[in-house]
């Protein structure tokens, strides 16, 4: 990969992700997968929020004959045009993540059965988050956010890497709350 890309790329693959993700999402076999699909979604949102931001501030910052023609009416009127609906889109995400949540949220309190019987529980009760999932996996899930904020120079820690960072780790903590949870009711 070209050093200075890394953003080009990343757009790339989660643009590939996210059309995996709508091609499969009308065809969930593990009811009880939804819960992490709209959290993973919801944790998506957050980070194309504070994308959006970079963006507009980028975008902001660019310099008239460092980063386009200088003497180009359209290069300039293209950049206030990108600034002015980058904020606005940023807005929007806002709104749309705080719908996602509400959405997540009633997601959690369903109890999900994952099996072919509608009106039977299982053999372990009805499935519900995160008994529904795997817990090892939640555990290392968070072990790796940790590991990833850990590893983040102090120079890349400003005041949008907390905000995500807080927002992962919320989602994080949600989950190994529910693994305690689930793992105090089956004791």
């Amino acid at each position: 990969m070209s050093e200075g890309r890394e953003a080009y790329h990343a757009a790339g693959r989660l643009s590939r992700a996210a059309r995996d993700l709508m091609q499969s999402a009308d065809e969930i076999d593990r009811p009880s997968d939804s819960y992490s699909i709209v959290g993973n979604v919801l944790d998506s949102l957050r980070s194309l929020e504070v994308t959006l931001g970079q963006l507009m501030e980028w975008h902001r910052a660019a310099e008239a004959g460092r980063h386009f023609e200088e003497d180009h009416d359209e290069s300039t009127i293209g950049i206030m045009t990108a600034v002015t609906e980058l904020d606005l889109a940023v807005q929007q995400a806002d709104g749309l993540q705080e719908t996602v949540s509400r959405a997540y949220g009633g997601n959690a309190v369903v109890r999900w059965f994952d099996s072919d019987q509608d009106d039977e529980d299982t053999a372990d009760g009805p499935s519900e988050h995160p008994g529904s999932f795997n817990r090892e996996d939640i555990i290392q899930d968070a072990q790796a956010l940790l590991d990833r904020l850990d590893d983040t120079a102090p120079t890349e820690m400003d005041a949008m890497f907390y905000q995500s960072g807080y927002d992962a780790l919320e989602l994080a903590l949600r989950d190994l709350l529910k693994v305690v949870e689930h793992g105090d009711r089956n004791s």
